[in-house]
């Protein structure tokens, strides 16, 4: 969705687009070279190495400028690698450009199926998110095997980044006609 579009799809998607472009984005350095970009919808981890920048997540797409300008104070290397934690519009929306810049994007089977295909939102949301231009799509997938593979336990001092659990008010939103739950949250 072009980003003068979004504007006009009014309700929670479209206030969101809107605040997005003018949030300012703070880069906070977690430890040596992981930092978390955040201020404009979903944190984006930035992880940088000596082959470029690996992203967690994209963004919303109406705040590119400034997640461009966070991600330059951190270093001039390109970005190399997104993996998406999900399909929601603030965590992929800033796929395409990433992925126009050189990145290559992995994400697990269910993005790419979202992505590529139209998606109603019920609850609050009451929005139907379009199919995606491929460009915006993930261009590798892991299933969910894998995905449990990587969620073994972790040493004592390791960090973890969980998608949209960082509301201090209130849970996430919950993807319920997906089978979403609160069931695990602790």
């Amino acid at each position: 969705m072009a980003p003068e579009a979004s504007f006009n799809t009014g309700g929670l998607v479209g206030g969101a687009f809107k605040e997005a472009a003018t949030a300012k984005v703070t880069v906070q350095n977690l430890r040596r070279n992981i930092s978390i970009l955040s201020g404009a919808g979903g944190n984006i981890v930035v992880l940088t190495g000596p082959d470029g920048k690996l992203l967690v997540d994209a963004g919303i797409i109406t705040a590119r400028p400034h997640i461009s300008e966070a991600l330059a104070s951190i270093n001039g290397d390109p970005i190399k690698q997104l993996i998406n934690t999900h399909w929601h519009f603030d965590h992929t929306g800033g796929n395409e450009w990433v992925h126009e810049a050189g990145a290559s994007i992995l994400a697990h089977e269910n993005t790419r199926k979202h992505l590529s295909q139209p998606t109603r939102v019920e609850g609050n949301w009451q929005h139907t998110f379009p199919s995606a231009p491929a460009a915006r799509c993930p261009s590798s997938t892991v299933q969910q095997a894998l995905v449990a593979m990587l969620l073994q336990p972790l040493p004592p001092s390791t960090q973890l980044t969980l998608a949209d659990a960082h509301q201090l008010r209130c849970l996430p939103p919950l993807d319920l006609p997906r089978r979403g739950s609160q069931q695990h949250f602790v």
